[in-house]
């Protein structure tokens, strides 16, 4: 379900769902207009605004933070597992927790998880994108530059969500319009109006999407000191909402879940990946008959762009996705249950668990409160039959989150025949959800320091959690280092100066002599910031973009320029493409004819002193230069100014 800026929900129509037709399944902006203006603005007028907001973003409980969720969970033969348990969901979306803690309210992320823990909900499903929009302009505010107030009230949602029990599938991006998603973009690559479509396949969308990807998956959360990677809350990345194309062949759509899925199980081996989509395919097969579905033929025959049994089969997707709206597909709201039922088997078949990740029956068809019940109930009965992964209907909300309401809505408290039902489903589902077991071993809580300045002397790292027996030694990147058990719920280690060195990340566990280990800490080594370096190096100052503004990321001395970072980057959160770099340095020279020689991929301006040695300020494959200049004795300085667009990044400069 398409939810708009601030809250377009199912309300008056979901992204105005009855839009939708046998003869026109694609359709839902032509409604939007007034009415969707007016809940931005209904939004907006929210009374506590960001920059207050983020000083309140304080947890839901008091004391020392612990946290909530133990354990990844995984999917194996079928179905979700938790620290060896079987793990099964019934619960509610709430796409809007970001959106609503941006515009000023903490509320509707407290009210929900209290709402969950109420009815046994154990996840929620909620974006985790806001692109160009929102009170800071957006978390992306434009291709590439990352809102860090925004990234913070995310990192305060998922650290909330922990100290509640509560997982989320963290959704990346949206096919529709709303909160910027797929067609911004294409608007920002390509031209304004441009169609979604081409997001699959445009070079600029996709490295600025995996560059987005980058940020989040590696993320560390700053109210948890914790990887976003490492982090047990995050139930599974969704590549995006509702994902379509105009190739009734499903390759586009296929190809691009390929790629993407590939490359966040690249970065973050432990979540769990879905598409996102409706469940729509370019076959029947597996499915009932075409007359179940009212000869829908839309959608089996690829006229959404997209194919559930090719998707759901690619080995770095781990479960299958699926929405259910008959109303607005057009067909009876009985044959729903056979939609369920057909995209578990066909998941199952292929060795995985089906995530109906949106269902809902609107006022509009079924005006009576318990007759939605009574459909619900129905479709949920189904799924638990069949025995399915997780079903997250649209939406059961909070008292505060009625401006993301409509006619899919339902409001909680107080309670109602549909959370009455849904409340029973979970039940059931958490019948094959035991508690988890305490871990086997070892758990680490914190890490004292947490971060220090690169380049440090040796130090101590105090590790604090609970059951470090004799013998236990703190991991560094998964070597031992020199450890004392100083109790069962602290360890010390001797960390070197070799170990931070540079600027990054390590991971730290700790192990007892019995082979078990704990979880995963970062531990994050700072970028030194420098303003002078001495004769005969480079000042070097890294920029997250290409055109040399705004504030370095980090600056260091470096004794030369001779760098061929293939198709990555410099690291250090610098990201592997857009980014550049001015190097300036003091240097003796005697008299003399000196031959200057530079490569680049991409842009190079250099000069020595005012005199121009180089300039291609252009987007280009590797080329070398030569210059030749007679150079007075003395010191003069030496600037090099480079950036890289995209592809190769190399540059050098010696004389």
């Amino acid at each position: 379900m398409l939810a708009g800026p601030a809250l377009v929900a199912p309300s008056g129509g979901r992204r105005v769902r009855g839009l939708f037709s046998a003869s026109y399944p694609y359709g839902r902006e032509a409604l939007m207009g007034p009415w969707f203006r007016h809940a931005v603005r209904a939004a907006r007028a929210f009374t506590v605004f960001a920059a207050v907001l983020t000083a309140s973003l304080t947890p839901l409980v008091t004391g020392t933070a612990h946290a909530g969720n133990v354990g990844f969970v995984t999917a194996q033969g079928g179905q979700f597992m938790l620290n060896g348990a079987p793990f099964r969901v019934v619960s509610t979306n709430a796409y809007f927790l970001l959106d609503s803690v941006n515009y000023g309210s903490t509320a509707h992320t407290t009210q929900m998880l209290s709402l969950a823990n109420t009815l046994g909900f154990t996840v929620f499903r909620t974006w985790a994108f806001m692109d160009g929009t929102g009170s800071t302009g957006g978390f992306q505010t434009s291709l590439g530059q990352y809102d860090e107030t925004t990234a913070q009230q995310l990192d305060w949602i998922l650290y909330q969500a922990d100290q509640a029990g509560i997982r989320v599938i963290l959704t990346l991006t949206n096919y529709w319009s709303d909160y910027g998603g797929m067609p911004w973009y294409v608007s920002q690559c390509i031209r304004p109006g441009a169609s979604a479509d081409l997001f699959y396949t445009d070079s600029c969308s996709q490295t600025y999407f995996k560059q987005w990807i980058d940020f989040l998956v590696t993320r560390i959360n700053t109210y948890t000191n914790r990887a976003y990677r490492d982090d047990p809350t995050i139930f599974a990345w969704e590549l995006a909402n509702e994902p379509r194309s105009g190739d009734s062949t499903g390759e586009t759509v296929r190809t691009w879940v390929s790629q993407t899925a590939a490359y966040i199980k690249s970065l973050d081996p432990n979540h769990m990946v879905d598409t996102g989509e409706e469940g729509f395919d370019t076959t029947t097969t597996g499915y009932s008959s075409l007359a179940t579905y009212n000869n829908q033929s839309y959608m089996f025959n690829g006229g959404a762009g997209v194919s559930f049994s090719q998707n759901t089969a690619d080995p770095n997707i781990d479960f299958g996705s699926a929405h259910l709206y008959p109303e607005y597909w057009n067909f009876s709201l009985a044959a729903g249950s056979n939609w369920i039922a057909d995209h578990i088997l066909i998941a199952r078949g292929l060795g995985k668990p089906l995530v109906l990740g949106e269902f809902g029956v609107s006022s509009g068809a079924v005006p009576a409160e318990i007759d939605r019940a009574a459909v619900m109930k129905a479709w949920l009965d189904t799924f638990e039959a069949h025995q399915g992964g997780g079903a997250l209907v649209w939406e059961l909300i909070c008292q505060a989150c009625t401006n993301h309401g409509g006619s899919f809505a339902t409001v909680y408290p107080p309670a109602t025949s549909i959370s009455d039902v849904l409340a029973a489903a979970a039940a059931l589902a958490n019948t094959t959800t035991p508690p988890p077991p305490p871990p086997s071993g070892p758990t680490a809580t914190a890490l004292s320091p947490s971060s220090i300045l690169a380049g440090s002397a040796d130090f101590s790292l105090i590790v604090t959690g609970t059951s470090f027996a004799p013998g236990a030694t703190v991991e560094w990147n998964g070597a031992a280092r020199p450890t004392t058990v100083e109790s069962a719920t602290q360890v010390t280690a001797v960390i070197s100066a070799a170990d931070v060195l540079l600027p990054g990340t390590a991971q730290v566990a700790v192990r007892n002599s019995d082979g078990a280990a704990s979880n995963v800490l970062t531990f994050t080594t700072i970028p030194v910031s420098v303003t002078s370096c001495p004769v005969g190096q480079y000042l070097a100052e890294y920029f997250a973009n290409p055109t040399l503004t705004g504030t370095p990321v980090f600056t260091r001395c470096e004794a030369s320029i001779n760098y061929d970072w293939q198709s990555g980057g410099p690291g250090y959160t610098v990201p592997d493409d857009n980014f550049s770099v001015r190097w300036t340095g003091r240097f003796n020279f005697a008299k003399g004819l000196y031959t200057f020689r530079a490569r680049s991929d991409d842009g190079i301006r250099a000069y020595l002193d005012s005199t121009k040695l180089v300039d291609d300020w252009t987007d280009h494959a590797v080329k070398s230069y030569t210059k030749r200049l007679n150079v007075a004795a003395g010191q003069h300085t030496v600037r090099v100014e480079y950036y890289e667009r995209a592809g190769l990044a190399t540059i050098s400069l010696a004389w």
